[in-house]
């Protein structure tokens, strides 16, 4: 072990070889969401994804790519097999494709049947989400 090297360091650079099809799923600290686990190399925060990426396959070709996962589409899972530099369209057709892209429509929100959405649609008689 190497002098400021964390546990989660470690588990990191033991599991990015595993060869395996399943998912590797990250065992510690999340984003602020929950969503995308989380490591501090060098320094540098980034999501666990992303430094998979840039050690398997090399830095990020532009801001424009994110570390996109497939076909698991678990945000937890660090298998390199599983990732891969894509732009953000590209991987927001994977996620439509593969019916896992989040739901923005505002639709799950509790004011959406009772509260203002509805309001604003008897008041213009036009229904946003129809």
């Amino acid at each position: 072990m190497r002098y400021g090297d964390t546990e989660q360091l470690i588990w990191f650079r033991t599991h990015i070889h595993d060869e395996t099809d399943e998912c590797v799923i990250w065992p510690y600290g999340c984003t602020g969401n929950g969503k995308y686990g989380q490591l501090v190399i060098n320094g540098k925060i980034q999501t666990v994804p992303a430094w998979v990426c840039e050690f398997r396959y090399g830095p990020r070709p532009s801001k424009k790519y994110v570390a996109a996962h497939g076909p698991c589409h678990n945000p937890l899972c660090i298998n390199y097999r599983h990732l891969s530099w894509k732009t953000y369209s590209e991987n927001n057709l994977d996620m439509n494709r593969d019916g896992t892209m989040p739901d923005y429509s505002g639709k799950k929100h509790p004011s959406f049947k009772h509260g203002r959405y509805s309001r604003v649609a008897e008041i213009t008689g036009i229904d946003l989400f129809a």
